[in-house]
């Protein structure tokens, strides 16, 4: 998963994410669960940004409607030694994105919208971790 020194000098590895959000939205990585559904392969992609990894799934697209997309910012994090999680607060964004037969051109506007979610919870390692 994400791999970085803590503030003490120990290398850390964070396994996992546990995460809550606005509308009782729930995420688990990895892999990837939104509202208890698993989501991994062409549905799934993740991308290392300046922002940390971010990761996104398809979660509706009709072929000549609209395709709503949700991604999750997931923070580099340090987890103490000591610790075996600790608090992450990050952000989602769902995009809905509206679609034609005839390609984005053939749509009048705005084709992208965008709902920001604050998303809070816990990064979790073992604490035995080391290199």
């Amino acid at each position: 998963m994400e791999k970085s020194s803590g503030s003490n000098g120990f290398p850390v590895n964070v396994k996992g994410f546990e995460l809550s959000g606005e509308g009782g939205i729930k995420i688990t990585y990895p892999p990837l669960a939104y509202k208890d559904e698993e989501f991994e392969g062409k549905n799934f992609i993740k991308q290392d940004t300046p922002l940390g990894s971010l990761v996104s799934i398809v979660l509706d697209e009709e072929a000549d409607g609209r395709k709503v997309m949700f991604s999750l910012i997931i923070p580099i994090a340090n987890v103490p030694k000591t610790e075996r999680s600790i608090p992450i607060d990050t952000y989602a964004i769902r995009t809905n994105e509206k679609s034609s037969i005839a390609g984005t051109d053939a749509i009048k506007g705005q084709v992208q919208t965008y709902e920001i979610l604050a998303m809070r919870g816990n990064a979790w390692t073992s604490g035995t971790d080391s290199q």
